[in-house]
């Protein structure tokens, strides 16, 4: 995949102020990433073609646990992930590992979305996880207005 933007979150700045126990420098760290397939692997069936513009979920499950067999990857208790176990986005290109392909970790987004937007989904997608799993309700939205890292 080639990268076109890539965010930079509070856990990469803790990776590298701080170290991670499963990233072992030199490591190429970066997991909120969007880019275009450029190659695609023998094997992979996904429906991907050479140039379509993707975004790519962090997480991948052991593909046996209860969890991974209800795709609930996120919960898996031996998960690996992008910019952690494997490479991720702060380069020019990264690969983007088969078992990720085949849990449909790669995900089509329109032309149209800036890169800038794109960028933004998976730590999009973590706040609304979060409001979720508190149950706010429509009327309680947490918002900041000031910059800042989400971690």
């Amino acid at each position: 995949m080639r990268v076109l933007r890539c965010s930079v979150c509070g856990t990469d700045k803790r990776i590298y102020t701080h170290g991670q126990k499963n990233v072992v420098p030199p490591a190429i760290t970066g997991h909120e990433i969007v880019g275009t397939v450029h190659e695609i692997g023998p094997g992979v069936g996904s429906g991907l073609h050479i140039g379509q513009k993707v975004i790519v979920a962090t997480v991948i499950g052991c593909g046996k646990c209860i969890y991974c067999q209800r795709k609930q990857y996120n919960l898996c208790d031996s998960f690996t992930a992008l910019g952690y176990d494997y490479a991720g986005g702060f380069a020019e290109y990264v690969k983007i590992p088969a078992p990720a392909v085949a849990q449909g970790n790669i995900i089509p987004i329109a032309n149209s979305m800036s890169v800038e937007r794109a960028a933004l989904i998976e730590p999009l997608s973590c706040v609304l996880n979060g409001q979720e799993y508190l149950s706010l309700s429509r009327q309680i939205a947490p918002w900041s207005s000031e910059p800042g890292p989400l971690a």
